[in-house]
């Protein structure tokens, strides 16, 4: 995961923080924690349907892993991004 990429998030600067953390999963397409962020940035933007995708990535990528806390995290993901299927 490019180290800036939670930066730009955190800043507000979402849009590059989406294209980093696909830049990242073009690297490795089964990082988490990086298929995690990016659901966090596509629920800022207000994609939920990609923010869903990613965060069921991230726990198939977790569970596969052997990664609790990850997994844990994504299903934390999982429950906000879906608050509103319809949208």
């Amino acid at each position: 995961m490019c180290p800036n990429s939670a930066n730009l998030t955190l800043m507000r600067d979402v849009g590059k923080a989406v294209c980093y953390h696909r830049k990242a999963l073009m690297i490795k397409a089964t990082h988490s924690q990086t298929t995690r962020r990016l659901g966090e940035a596509c629920m800022l933007l207000g994609d939920l349907k990609e923010a869903y995708a990613a965060f069921a990535a991230s726990m198939s990528a977790a569970t596969s892993a052997g990664d609790t806390w990850g997994e844990m995290a994504a299903h934390v993901g999982l429950g906000p991004s879906t608050e509103q299927p319809g949208t």
